[in-house]
């Protein structure tokens, strides 16, 4: 009875103990450390099973680091330290990070030297160097924390800083009085990253020196017109212009007066100057800007007719210009959504024939076929497509050209040379978009020639084959799940990214890639699994590898997904579509055009989005949130296709390029034909975008139908 007793006692206090355990682990993962501190506290002091425990100790040193008792801090990184063999790289970065809070200069200087010396390879050692660099710039020592800084200057993980730590190095070699390596650092970061606050910041010092602020003069207003400080640069210009003796700088600077009313959106003004400009031009290396400038200036203004003949007489002009070729593409536009299908066309021959190493010739040659089919004229459509299918160009190329060769045939009643070629394409289901959409067309025949379906059902596993080996791998990843559990995911991510080195063979790819699973990191996941196909199953077409398409085509966050598509009444295999086109599964995206997570959702649009839900959200970090990202990019894509008459063409190409611009695009061929319209979509980022998307989408749904 007793001893009955004395265990549920036992029972009973351990159970306690995990509630305040699992309560200040709670508190620890919502970065409350105050409140885990105490709870961590209590725990430590009575259980006497935890007070050696590795992860709660390194914890409770967080928690002191966090609420400023560095001494406590440092003592616990140090007993931990001699006391364990786990993660002494992380314990000697956390010890000098206490040292740099508490301002130890001893502790900064020895720790920081010693955790280079011993881990100077380490994804760690950058960091430190950061903070070491800002430390000893701080103290004034610019020669130790210009050594920092030009290392960091070539890391490509700190790539987004370059500027920084330019002007950084910079401000160092002015300070130690090498002015003139100075100087020429801050006309790099003016002439190269104008738009930064860097680049604002050193102009001071170029501008306080006269002859510098007259030899660098025209990059210096670069850099106010990237800021549109206009105010400032006009009276700088109009001071200029009044002073200066060369003619050609003088034009100049009336040229950067007119940029200036182009960047305010004044294109009458700009346009009434730039051609009064043209007229009376003596610099001649000033002109091809100058009618460059007017070209767009007409075609802001929607004058579309002056916009194309002005394009067309640039590139007449200066045909071996860098632009030459684009603005004859932009002319042929033009006349494309003006419905001049025989100006467009004469324009992209005129690609064919003068630029034939252009980025815009192979597409210029399909829409020349393109344009013939519009038109009527199909025997020269059936001959253009011809070509690009003969062609050595990509896969697909070859399938894009057949597949409209094929629509060809098809208006031209020849029914069954079409229903055969799309058979034929259909078989290459999976591989791209032209080849799947035939498939979808034509699905029975296919299926009945290439037997899709019994593929899909019943193809063996390979990859099944390799998981026993993942029990036995799992071993070498304890201590990332243990850096996950104290340090979070970005810390644990990154040290899988040096594991990831060590695999050589396909099942330590393919544990590889089920540890990230098991971290959440399905973008890593998804990317190992794309690496291993390319890898190990290069040789077999997409039929004979199903096993690869639920990897390349995984349901992540398929909860979340299948929630908020009910709730907003959207396809969930769409919503699926769109993530994979938009994030390859990475919550923590963030473009370079700022868009955000899962969906990526640009600020400006999920603040309106936000409010149209009554939703109370902090911007942009809550974009990040699988939940709030979904929330908030499936009520967009529905109102898009509400938008858009429930057209998935349509709403795809408005996610991406905007609304205003689908609007346009819609009416260039009027025909309610889609392929039309896709083809038609004008920037080839976004064509590209929307043909990715319904190939994820068609792909999705095909397989959900196996699953």
């Amino acid at each position: 009875m007793l001893k009955s007793f004395l265990i549920l006692v036992l029972l009973s206090v351990s159970g306690l103990a995990n509630n305040v355990l699992n309560r200040a682990d709670s508190l620890y993962l919502r970065r409350d450390y105050r409140a885990a501190l105490d709870h961590y506290k209590t725990i430590a002091a009575k259980d006497r099973y935890l007070q050696d425990d590795f992860s709660l100790n390194f914890k409770l040193g967080i928690c002191y680091l966090s609420n400023a008792e560095y001494e406590k801090a440092h003592q616990i990184f140090s007993n931990l330290r001699t006391a364990h063999s786990v993660l002494p790289e992380y314990l000697d970065y956390h010890l000098f990070l206490t040292a740099l809070k508490n301002e130890n200069v001893s502790r900064i200087n020895s720790i920081g030297t010693r955790f280079l010396r011993n881990y100077n390879k380490h994804y760690l050692a950058d960091s430190l160097r950061y903070y070491l660099a800002e430390f000893q710039f701080a103290r004034n020592n610019y020669s130790a924390a210009a050594n920092y800084y030009t290392h960091l200057v070539k890391k490509r993980s700190f790539k987004r800083f370059k500027s920084y730590f330019s002007k950084q190095i910079a401000l160092c070699r002015y300070n130690l009085n090498r002015r003139p390596e100075a100087y020429r650092q801050m006309y790099q970061i003016i002439k190269k990253y104008k738009n930064s606050e860097d680049a604002l910041e050193v102009l001071q010092y170029l501008e306080g020196d006269s002859d510098l602020a007259d030899k660098y003069f025209f990059t210096i207003a670069d850099v106010y017109l990237a800021h549109g400080y206009y105010t400032l640069l006009r009276s700088k210009l109009e001071n200029y212009i009044r002073y200066c003796t060369d003619e050609n700088l003088k034009e100049k600077a009336r040229f950067y007066l007119l940029q200036m009313y182009y960047y305010k959106n004044e294109y009458q003004k700009a346009l009434y100057g730039l051609k009064n400009l043209k007229e009376t031009l003596r610099n001649k290396l000033l002109e091809p800007r100058v009618l460059i400038m007017i070209a767009r200036c007409y075609l802001y203004l929607d004058k579309k007719d002056q916009a194309a003949i002005a394009y067309i007489d640039y590139a007449e002009q200066y045909p071996r210009r860098r632009l030459a070729d684009d603005a004859i593409w932009k002319a042929a536009w033009i006349y494309e959504e003006q419905g001049n299908l025989k100006g467009a066309l004469k324009q992209y021959n005129r690609i064919i024939k003068h630029w034939t190493r252009s980025a815009y010739y192979r597409e210029s040659k399909f829409r020349i076929g393109i344009t013939y089919y519009r038109l009527g004229w199909l025997t020269e459509a059936e001959k253009i497509f011809r070509e690009i299918v003969a062609r050595d160009w990509s896969k697909f190329h070859n399938h894009r050209g057949t597949y409209w060769l094929a629509k060809t045939y098809a208006i031209s009643g020849k029914q069954q040379e079409a229903t055969n070629l799309y058979v034929r394409l259909g078989g290459h289901v999976f591989e791209t978009y032209y080849a799947t959409r035939s498939y979808l067309l034509h699905r029975e025949q296919v299926d009945s020639l290439y037997q899709i379906s019994t593929f899909l059902r019943t193809a063996e596993n390979p990859i099944r084959e390799n998981t026993q080996s993942i029990g036995s791998l799992l071993a070498q990843f304890q201590d990332v799940i243990l850096i996950k559990e104290i340090l979070g995911e970005d810390y644990a991510y990154k040290e899988l990214a040096r594991k990831r080195l060590y695999a050589a063979t396909l099942p330590e790819w393919i544990a590889l890639a089920e540890i990230y699973k098991r971290l959440g990191a399905y973008n890593r996941a998804y990317r190992i699994y794309d690496y291993i196909d390319k890898t190990y199953f290069n040789q077999f077409i997409a039929l004979e590898k199903p096993f690869i398409l639920k990897e390349a085509y995984p349901l992540y966050f398929d909860d979340l997904v299948i929630n908020y598509s009910d709730l907003r009444n959207v396809n969930h295999n769409l919503v699926m579509a769109v993530i994979r086109a938009e994030s390859a599964y990475d919550q923590n995206a963030h473009s370079w055009a700022d868009a955000y997570g899962l969906m990526q959702i640009i600020p400006r649009t999920a603040d309106e989005i936000a409010r149209e839900l009554h939703l109370d959200i902090d911007l942009p970090e809550n974009l990040l949130d699988p939940e709030t990202n979904i929330n908030l990019g499936t009520y967009y894509l529905t109102k898009l296709l509400k938008r858009f008459d429930n057209r998935i063409t349509y709403a795809l190409a408005a996610y991406n390029a905007g609304p205003h611009r689908v609007e346009k695009w819609r009416f260039i061929s009027p025909e309610e034909e889609e392929d039309l319209f896709v083809e038609n979509i004008e920037f080839n980022q976004t064509r590209n975008y929307v043909r990715k998307v319904l190939l994820n989408f068609w792909i999705y749904e095909i397989l959900s139908q196996y699953n």
